[in-house]
């Protein structure tokens, strides 16, 4: 009876020994999934970043040439209408000249 005893003490013992070990698997493969997923993670959200700052240089570059060319249009428009007025004086100067000429 003191054998069986031992025995089975010797058999259960085994048991939990493989239960430890086992454990000791699952911890070391559990561990390594989150390292990895957490790297993958890290990855995603450094790639997500670059694709937003290059969305985001995107946008402020069109916004930056409808900008300029909103710009350009108004100085153009200005352009135009200091070269109708100047072009208005002259034919006035014009007038002038011509009429003191001949008076």
């Amino acid at each position: 009876m003191v054998q069986e005893t031992i025995a089975a003490v010797q058999a259960v013992e085994a048991e939990a020994d493989e239960i430890l070990r086992k454990a000791s698997q699952d911890c070391s493969r559990i561990l390594e999934d989150a390292r990895q997923e957490a790297k993958n993670l890290k990855e995603q959200m450094s790639r997500d970043n670059v694709a937003q700052k290059e969305q985001m240089h995107q946008t402020l570059e069109l916004e930056g040439k409808k900008l300029m060319d909103q710009q350009e249009k108004a100085v153009q428009k200005e352009i135009l209408a200091l070269q109708q007025k100047a072009a208005e004086r002259e034919a006035g100067a014009v007038e002038l000249v011509l009429s003191r000429l001949f008076m």
